[in-house]
């Protein structure tokens, strides 16, 4: 109610659209999210907040094309936009693009090491690859910002787990054919 009398006050206040989308974003009203995003963006099309919100809401909408290209957007605005490469790393994630996702974690955590998103892209995307250490590297760095966090206790079970496994199909493949003559 206060967000639609915000909006109805001050319809051309960028500030006021942003807070629109992210509000009707959060509780899943994403055609209005994507409207009064875009309108903010509309208003003030050269600067990295509009750009990002877009693609955030892009990005919570499934729209991952979209949100790439927004994301990649602000990040050619303000290249050290922290939250537009983590959303730009979110979006290559969910579109399977493994690489830049890693590349654009990396650029993320580099921004703002405590970042929680992009260390579990980043511990995602290793354990995808089947670069299991390193997902466990990634989980632990995680573990640092949020020791309680349940679910990332579990990706590096899950990625310790398959690490054991991987190494004990090497050495079974190594062994077959071994033995008494």
């Amino acid at each position: 109610a206060e967000i639609e009398r915000a909006v109805t006050l001050a319809p051309e206040v960028p500030l006021v659209l942003d807070e629109a989308a992210r509000v009707y974003s959060s509780i899943g009203e994403d055609d209005l999210a994507e409207r009064f995003a875009r309108d903010s963006l509309s208003k003030r099309p050269d600067t990295v907040d509009a750009h990002w919100r877009l693609s955030w809401v892009l990005g919570r909408r499934k729209n991952y094309a979209g949100a790439i290209e927004f994301a990649r957007a602000a990040i050619a605005i303000a290249p050290n936009h922290w939250a537009s490469w983590d959303e730009l790393a979110h979006s290559l994630y969910h579109s399977g693009d493994y690489d830049a996702c890693e590349k654009a974690c990396i650029e993320a955590l580099r921004l703002k090491p405590d970042l929680r998103a992009a260390s579990w892209n980043l511990a995602s995307v290793y354990l995808h690859r089947g670069w299991f250490r390193r997902a466990e590297r990634a989980c632990e760095a995680l573990l640092t910002v949020d020791s309680r966090c349940d679910s990332v206790r579990a990706l590096a079970a899950r990625a310790a787990a398959r690490r054991v496994d991987a190494k004990a199909k090497r050495r079974a493949r190594l062994t077959v054919g071994v033995g008494p003559a």
